[in-house]
């Protein structure tokens, strides 16, 4: 598995959740047009906070360098495995 598959599934995660805020958004604002003050404000500061926190997150990932991610169990042993194998390599050419 690559390093950044954390990262890109991540990022995908935190865009859908950006899609939901923006519609619960979307949603506030026509509730509120509908005569439901309280419930559109109350969404339309659910949605605001969640788009803005959302993308900001999603920021953030897209700007991480795959080598700043911490190194995992799975990591390990993929380079483990690369390690025996280039040395089986290596013993083959000699």
């Amino acid at each position: 598995m690559p390093k950044s598959m954390p990262k890109f599934y991540n990022s995908l995660v935190q865009a859908w959740n950006t899609i939901f805020f923006a519609m619960l958004l979307v949603g506030g604002i026509y509730a509120f047009m509908s005569g439901h003050p309280v419930a559109g404000v109350l969404m339309v500061i659910a949605g605001g906070w969640g788009v803005w926190f959302c993308g900001k997150q999603v920021n953030y990932l897209m700007n991480t360098k795959a080598e700043d991610l911490p190194k995992t169990k799975l990591d390990e042993k993929l380079a483990e495995q690369t390690a025996k194998a280039l040395e089986a390599n290596m013993k083959k050419g000699e």
